[in-house]
């Protein structure tokens, strides 16, 4: 369930789609076991920015959009 915008991305970005529902319909459905946003998340990665990847991490990052052509994906990589 989305909470909040940046939370949301983060979780759509790692295959979750949150949705946003009113206060007592989301109260029902964290008692049922549906996860907000925030909680979907994993504490098992982080961000850091493109500007601090060393040059081995920077390779691996720009083959990136080839990876999704290939998979045939049709959203943007960048």
């Amino acid at each position: 369930m989305f909470t909040n915008d940046i939370a949301a991305r983060e979780a759509e970005a790692l295959g979750f789609l949150p949705i946003s529902v009113g206060h007592n319909i989301g109260r029902i459905l964290r008692q049922g076991g549906i996860k907000t946003d925030e909680e979907g998340l994993s504490d098992d990665y982080e961000f850091i920015f493109s500007k601090k990847l060393s040059r081995e991490e920077q390779s691996v990052l720009d083959l990136l959009p080839l990876y999704a052509s290939v998979a045939g994906s049709t959203r943007s990589i960048v």
